[in-house]
């Protein structure tokens, strides 16, 4: 069969990859991309680089005349509005005029605000890392028997350092310590643990390449054994997606492995949660409705 890649094309600005594509969210990017596609891809809309198009249209494409269907983003609405509220915020797209019953116009931006965002990157990169930071020091310090009380400390029994003062006395302390000690044999000698990857296509299934690449990040942010302990509770619980998983390791990482707290069965969308009030007013002004017919 014939490729038609090449012949059915349409331009898209080299900065869309080499530029925003790391800095905006999967929404943000699909959004852009059915925008620039819907607008560049059109004769009659290329040279004004505007064209009308509606929240449905951006969420579950249309259907022309003549049956032809182009497909949307697939974007639930709640995160369709607030990816929009970005693209808006950063100028990557304009609203031009108001909604009409086919939809709002949308301008392609060419002065888009990329200092906001790359500090909004910068931003959520350091907010992960200190996460990551002290849910690694609770861990150890939990490994350690470090106390939680200021400045309450023990010298060890076998080795000239300090360790975690409990408030019992020195039999508890030796206890402790014998405690300890064991379960480090255990795990030294139990069997290595499965490979994440393994684990995820154990729990999901084949493993993609953007999930191979995300398993990676995350080894950079959490502890593997964190990671097949958060795959062994998706599977329990019956997860269905990494974001599952990930919430799971969040969690973790901001209340502690004691708590474990159940993650949301829906991960939040990655921009901060819109007010309802603002939803509200941005989904009214939306109008849904047919789209450009193919011409």
């Amino acid at each position: 069969m014939p490729t038609k890649i090449i012949p059915n094309s349409f331009q898209s600005p080299n900065d869309y990859v080499d530029v925003f594509m790391e800095l905006l969210s999967g929404e943000e990017y699909k959004c852009l991309s059915f925008a620039a596609r819907h607008i560049l891809g059109w004769q009659d809309k290329i040279n004004a680089r505007e064209g009308v198009i509606s929240l449905s249209m951006f969420a579950d494409g249309y259907t022309t005349e003549s049956g032809t269907h182009y497909g949307g983003t697939g974007i639930n609405r709640t995160a369709l509005v607030a990816a929009l509220e970005a693209l808006v915020t950063y100028r990557l797209l304009i609203k031009v005029g108001d909604p009409t019953p086919e939809g709002q116009r949308w301008l392609l931006g060419d002065d888009a605000d990329w200092d906001g965002l790359t500090k909004r990157r910068d931003n959520r990169v350091a907010a992960v890392r200190l996460r990551t930071k002290k849910g690694r020091a609770a861990a150890e310090a939990k490994r350690a028997g470090l106390s939680d009380r200021p400045g309450e400390v023990v010298y060890g029994i076998d080795r000239g350092e300090s360790i975690g003062q409990t408030g019992a006395g020195l039999s508890d302390r030796l206890n402790q310590n014998h405690l300890q000690n064991q379960d480090q044999n255990q795990r030294e000698s139990a069997p290595p643990r499965a490979n994440i990857f393994t684990l995820y296509e154990q729990v999901f299934g084949p493993i993609s390449l953007t999930h191979v690449n995300e398993l990676k990040a995350a080894l950079e942010d959490y502890p593997e054994d964190w990671i097949a302990d958060a795959f062994a509770l998706t599977k329990k619980n019956r997860g269905r997606s990494w974001k599952y998983t990930y919430t799971i390791l969040e969690g973790w990482c901001k209340h502690g492995r004691d708590e474990k707290p159940q993650p949301a069965t829906k991960p939040a969308v990655s921009e901060p949660e819109t007010p309802p009030e603002v939803q509200a007013q941005f989904l009214k002004a939306f109008q849904t409705g047919g789209g450009p017919h193919a011409s």
